[in-house]
């Protein structure tokens, strides 16, 4: 159980909600099944069955969490009581979610959210985040947060599992003015989710088109990123470096490494 955190009772989470089903739209391919994963299942089962605070899992969740633990049991356990533990007590950003919102609404009209159909060298998708309005009162720091957590949840769902994923971040014609709206709680919580609970093989975390106040937004963030993802992060000057691909060319030369 999480340190500190209160216990997350089975009632609290809906029972209708698709990730205590299943975690994948489709089902999980049997390519995906890994067959030497059995034993490791069967430790989670046994481990999961005296947990009575956790919700009824199935073979998909434990593969889902075991492939994004890299196949270790102690971590994939402390992972699936991060999730749902955060999920529960997270109700700003875990309930409601309907993209028919009209908080969610505004923020979709006023941004891209997208994986590229081509993958890197190495296998991994990629998934690209931007805003296409740049008036910074149009941008409400809750929703769009809400907004990228259902995008991630709906990538993860229809993918399966992945050999990883390299996300990136533009940041083309970004003020001050949407600096100002960000809250830091809301990135304290981000953070953590992603860094601990989500159940996905994170291999990159990039930012291009830098703007001259980067040293502000890493400022921010820096205090609640963990050292392998300062690691794994960059800010780069061209898509293809992000990549693998020599496609897309962007058009500021700002480099930087966090």
């Amino acid at each position: 159980m999480t340190k500190g955190r209160p216990v997350v009772k089975m009632k609290d989470i809906p029972e209708t909600a698709p990730k205590c089903r299943q975690p994948f739209k489709n089902g999980l391919p049997e390519s995906d099944i890994d067959s030497g994963r059995a034993e490791l299942i069967y430790q989670l089962k046994t481990w999961h069955s005296s947990q009575t605070h956790l919700p009824p899992l199935t073979d998909e969740h434990f593969h889902l969490f075991l492939h994004s633990c890299y196949d270790s049991v102690e971590k994939t356990k402390k992972t699936i009581e991060a999730y749902f533990t955060f999920r529960t007590e997270s109700k700003d950003l875990f309930s409601n979610r309907d993209s028919l919102n009209p908080e969610i609404q505004d923020f979709l009209n006023i941004s891209n959210m997208v994986q590229l159909t081509r993958n890197t060298p190495e296998g991994y998708k990629v998934l690209i985040y931007r805003l296409t309005d740049m008036d910074p009162l149009k941008l409400f720091f809750l929703p769009s947060i809400k907004a990228f957590l259902m995008f991630n949840d709906m990538v993860l769902s229809d993918n399966g599992l992945k050999p990883g994923y390299v996300v990136i971040f533009d940041m083309k014609d970004h003020t001050l003015g949407h600096l100002a709206r960000i809250t830091l709680p809301l990135i304290r919580k981000l953070m953590y989710y992603i860094q601990e609970c989500h159940p996905v093989r994170l291999k990159g975390v990039h930012i291009i088109n830098s703007v001259p106040f980067m040293d502000k937004v890493l400022m921010l963030l820096k205090p609640f990123m963990k050292s392998e993802m300062i690691k794994m992060s960059a800010l780069v000057s061209f898509l293809h470096t992000c990549t693998g691909h020599a496609t897309h060319p962007l058009d500021r030369s700002t480099v930087h490494i966090l």
